[in-house]
């Protein structure tokens, strides 16, 4: 992760911060992809209350207790368990090649959900007695301009001269930028990876980085120009990546994470010539089709090694889709344990991440830069540039819990499995088998 960080300094994109739709205000339903995860995916199982017994023991020696903070090797997390004897079992997978599980996330994601890190403040109403008030927010990150930068995009947008963008566009873009964590403190490990996903997301729109099967929206803009004779993408476009379809299966304190997905969400926006940005009420297809192929893509894109970010974004997600079950479905009273520790007193890993950053620009030109040769409609002049908006928000708004009776016999079953598999009554974790 430190790594990454040296590379920060250049930014591809101008980033901007927006207030974050849920997901039933987009139309991203209709690619959502069909991925979803069955019984006898699940082969491995760990033991919350062994990860806590052993981070506890080795709270005051460095380097101690790594297995526990690395799950036993638990590579993506399907569900859990509840075990009334006294612990939470976390259902999943082990799988070659996967960057490994951190219990910070779950922690911090946890803290979250219970209201640890919102604000309070304090009135008196009329009879006297004082009220707590907590400001909860979404967990998320975002990126800003400075104002100036905003303004000086303003002024440059009514020019009619291209030239003048390849003059003044990297001035402006080298701008400072602003990195703010939403809901969680920053430089915690799922901040952390929030803003690295929300940096790999420009590299990813603008074609800087290249993913097999997915066109950039730069290269999408260059096909639609060739094809129509008009670029597709006229305006700013705010991206985002948030909770998608998640749809969890639940039979007597067993929750399989049937589907749990991150989508990426887009929306144009009008720049005007005050200076102020807003939602314009029209979709841009170009970058719909590059939202909607992420989206539908995501299970595949984050197996890949390259794109190693994108699959802890997807941990990340799933901590938080974990932790708010374990808040909201008296999970810890019915296993008669709660993690206190980890809760309370667990110190989290921070991450040395910038709070400002400074901005490049990319300036596309056509045919020297383009690979593509025009055959049809001659020779042309064309510039493009990208102004990328947006971040990441752990929003699951639109949560289903699916709750059937022949589900249910299923899972039963497959919760008697992981019990009779546990080899001793204090084993950390195990290898398991289930039969459809």
């Amino acid at each position: 992760m430190k790594r990454l960080w040296r590379k920060l300094a250049i930014i591809a994109l101008l980033a901007v911060a927006f207030p974050v739709l849920t997901l039933a205000q987009s139309t991203i339903n209709d690619c959502a992809p069909d991925t979803v995860v069955s019984q006898d995916q699940i082969n491995f199982v760990v033991s919350l209350a062994a990860i806590e017994r052993s981070l506890k023991r080795c709270a005051s020696v460095a380097q101690c207790g790594q297995d526990a903070r690395r799950l036993y090797g638990l590579k993506r997390l399907d569900g859990f368990m509840v075990d009334p004897s006294g612990d939470i079992i976390l259902l999943g997978r082990k799988s070659a090649g996967l960057s490994p599980l951190d219990i910070d996330d779950l922690i911090v994601m946890l803290r979250h959900a219970l209201h640890m890190y919102a604000p309070q403040t304090q009135s008196v109403d009329a009879t006297g007695r004082v009220v707590i008030t907590r400001t909860i927010t979404s967990a998320g990150v975002t990126i800003d301009p400075i104002p100036e930068a905003i303004a000086a995009i303003s002024k440059l947008a009514q020019t009619s001269q291209l030239e003048d963008y390849t003059t003044h566009w990297p001035r402006i873009c080298s701008t400072p930028m602003y990195a703010k964590t939403l809901g969680i403190p920053h430089g915690t490990s799922p901040s952390a990876k929030m803003m690295q996903a929300d940096v790999m997301l420009k590299y990813l729109s603008n074609g800087q980085m290249k993913i097999p099967g997915v066109p950039s929206v730069l290269q999408r803009n260059l096909s639609s120009f060739l094809e129509q004779g008009s670029l597709g993408s006229g305006s700013l476009t705010r991206y985002w990546f948030t909770a998608g379809v998640h749809e969890v299966l639940e039979d007597d304190g067993l929750f399989l994470f049937r589907r749990a997905n991150v989508a990426l969400l887009d929306e144009a926006e009008h720049l005007d010539a005050s200076g102020q940005i807003s939602a314009n009420g029209q979709i841009n297809s170009v970058a719909r089709s590059f939202s909607c192929d992420m989206t539908k893509n995501f299970s595949r894109l984050i197996e890949r090694p390259d794109l190693s970010i994108l699959k802890e974004l997807d941990d990340v997600f799933r901590w938080g889709l974990l932790a708010k079950f374990l808040t909201s479905e008296n999970a810890f009273k019915t296993a008669r344990y709660t993690p206190n520790w980890l809760i309370n007193s667990h110190a989290e890993a921070l991450y040395d991440v910038p709070d400002q950053f400074s901005g490049v620009s990319r300036i596309f030109r056509w045919p020297e830069d383009a690979s593509i040769t025009d055959r049809n409609q001659g020779p042309k002049n064309l510039r493009v540039v990208f102004a990328s908006c947006g971040g990441v928000s752990v929003d699951f708004s639109g949560l289903k819990m699916l709750r059937q009776a022949g589900t249910s016999a299923g899972l039963s079953n497959m919760a008697q499995s992981v019990f009779r598999q546990k080899p001793s009554p204090r084993a950390h974790s195990w290898p398991v088998r289930i039969r459809p």
